[in-house]
């Protein structure tokens, strides 16, 4: 088996520097005719094919994108995560992953951590990035990707969905069938999905001439939200659940299962993202379809532009999204 060859020899052969032969292999204008012809004529002799990892070491840039998720065991992150792979990896950009809780100490010293690598870019699923961190960013020339939260300023872009358009259309259709005990249920993670939920919620009440006040925040965790969701619905007749994610709503389901409630007719549950877990739930879960493979797909492609200095159609993209009517819900949106 033939030794392949590498992207030294090519420079060795047409007598220039790796930067150089780098350049002929991404087009870059700054190479003149001549020399590029060279370089050209080394590759081909020499059949070279080139890889990252060589245009790396010529280039002294490592072609990766950071990819900041808030905690990997949401579900629907998985589908995001692979859009953005998806999308980096086919023009050559390794994805690299970084995990944090939220807290502004943890994303503070990933972005340290960034500026310190060869990282080119960053993409991060967090509505709660905090200015410091985006001004390290733009201070150290690293492109910023926010999936969740519209930005403002230079190498900066921003994929989201619409949750408020889709919640007051929900809202809406339940309140023209006389359906007003709704409860809307938060947790503590992302405050921006959260704020638009309950934006589009009190628009649809502000219409119908009533005011809308049945915010629940309970604990993220599934034990605790259930207690607090069960002892809620033992005291209080609801029309209406929306969960701020399936998890939530789930949550409400099973508290509503066990007191008894009749789902579907004593009470509708509703809840964001159609994870695997809202099909799995009995009965399956009525939710909001996000599209979570095209935040992340879409999210990595205006990385690349930035990264290609190419200009972006859509600093700040809005995906639609739908409702998804199963077994816990009664109205057809």
């Amino acid at each position: 088996m033939n030794k392949k060859a590498t992207i030294y020899e090519v420079a060795k052969k047409a007598k220039v520097s790796l930067a150089t032969v780098s350049r002929v292999l991404n087009n870059n204008k700054n190479v003149s005719i001549k020399t590029a012809t060279k370089v050209k004529k080394a590759i081909k002799e020499l059949n070279y094919i080139p890889n990252a990892l060589a245009r790396n070491l010529a280039t002294n840039k490592g072609y990766q994108i950071a990819l900041i998720v808030p905690e990997v065991s949401f579900s629907f992150i998985s589908r995001v995560i692979s859009g953005v792979v998806d999308v980096g990896l086919k023009n050559n950009y390794n994805v690299v992953l970084y995990s944090t809780n939220y807290g502004k100490d943890s994303v503070n010293k990933i972005i340290n951590s960034i500026i310190e690598s060869r990282i080119d870019g960053v993409i991060i699923i967090n509505s709660e990035i905090n200015t410091q961190a985006m001004a390290k960013l733009s201070k150290n020339d690293i492109p910023l990707t926010i999936i969740g939260t519209p930005v403002k300023g230079k190498i900066r872009s921003s994929v989201s969905v619409n949750y408020e358009k889709i919640t007051y259309e929900v809202i809406r259709k339940y309140l023209q069938n006389n359906y007003y005990k709704i409860i809307f249920i938060d947790g503590e993670y992302n405050r921006f999905v959260a704020t638009q939920i309950l934006s589009g919620i009190k628009q649809a009440f502000l219409e119908d001439n009533t005011y809308f006040d049945g915010y629940l925040q309970v604990d993220e965790s599934y034990s605790q939200s259930y207690l607090q969701i069960y002892d809620y619905l033992k005291h209080n007749k609801v029309d209406l659940i929306i969960g701020a994610r399936d998890s939530l709503a789930i949550a409400a389901l099973n508290a509503a299962l066990d007191l008894n409630i009749v789902i579907a007719e004593d009470l509708d549950i509703i809840g964001y993202n159609n994870t695997k877990y809202s099909r799995m739930a009995r009965p399956a879960l009525s939710t909001i379809e996000v599209p979570k493979y095209d935040l992340g797909a879409k999210a990595a492609m205006q990385m690349v532009k930035m990264l290609r200095k190419e200009e972006i159609v859509v600093q700040n993209e809005v995906l639609d999204t739908y409702f998804v009517r199963r077994n816990s819900s009664k109205i057809e949106v």
